[in-house]
């Protein structure tokens, strides 16, 4: 049974154009348009003795407590969550905008002595409130930036790559996935992550390719095989070697270290113009 101090509670479902009103006391519903004249002319036949509840609903709702505030009636700021598992605890699982007003007048009239009136925010504080929103919406814009910026930087990495001749869209895809490193580190730093021949003392008998990442060398070695037969100057400076009398293995494992040489060095410079012209363009 209803206390006799309850409050006159007014539920109300508020829509961006209109709301829907349900009065606790005559169980009447009403509707109005979400318009600060027809919001100012509705408080103004509330008592101070009235409650008006209503949900977060993107802000559609603060003309209305805007309305309370200039008319001196409370008003409380219901959670959405929190009046929807109310109303389901009621055993009413339809949903309309007439259900829903009768449930936040219910929920404002058995919880009354608890609900926090609504205050305006103060003007400082809601100043401070849209600069925190706003970085963080340029964050969020500036991280999907980056990430766009990353797929061109690598389809670029994958284009340089795939220029060079004898080096086809599976080698290129393999070493721009397996080579971060690429067009970041130095001339020597590069040259390391290549294999290198193995040879002990002055050996001249057959030596064996050592170091290097194994799913790096295997995609390297392919690449400067046809490099070899077809890149003009890999191909010369692998039969220079050849006629000096290096061993193939050997001579190609030197393609392979010049080949990776020259792919970083293609990306570094292609990197640096992106990032200047970004600048630039910023």
């Amino acid at each position: 049974m209803e206390s006799i101090t309850s409050p006159r509670v007014f539920g109300c479902d508020v829509g961006q154009d209109t709301l829907v009103v349900f009065d606790s006391q005559t169980g009447q519903h009403t509707e109005l348009a979400n318009q600060p004249a027809a919001l100012a002319a509705f408080v103004t036949t509330l008592g101070p003795d009235s409650l008006v509840v209503c949900e977060a609903t993107g802000g559609h709702e603060a003309a209305l407590l805007a309305a309370t505030v200039e008319a001196g009636v409370p008003a409380h700021r219901a959670d959405a969550r929190k009046v929807k598992a109310f109303i389901r605890s009621l055993g009413r699982l339809a949903k309309t905008d007439r259900i829903d007003a009768q449930g936040l007048a219910r929920y404002g009239r058995e919880r009354a002595d608890q609900l926090v009136r609504w205050q305006p925010p103060d003007a400082d504080r809601q100043a401070l409130q849209s600069l925190v929103r706003l970085r963080r919406e340029l964050v969020a814009q500036r991280t999907a930036h980056q990430q766009r910026l990353k797929a061109p930087a690598l389809r670029q990495r994958y284009d340089i790559i795939q220029a060079i001749p004898g080096c086809g869209p599976v080698a290129a895809t393999a070493l721009v996935a397996l080579l971060p490193e690429l067009g970041q580190a130095n001339r020597r730093g590069i040259a390391a992550l290549a294999p290198h021949p193995r040879q002990s003392g002055k050996t001249n008998g057959y030596r064996r390719v050592r170091g290097g990442r194994p799913e790096v060398r295997q995609a390297l070695f392919m690449v400067a095989l046809a490099a070899s037969r077809h890149h003009p100057t890999l191909q010369a400076f692998y039969n220079r070697l050849v006629a000096n009398g290096k061993k193939k293995i050997v001579a190609i494992t030197a393609v392979m270290r010049k080949l990776i040489t020259i792919i970083n060095a293609r990306i570094r410079d292609a990197e640096h113009a992106r990032l200047d012209t970004v600048g630039v363009l910023s």
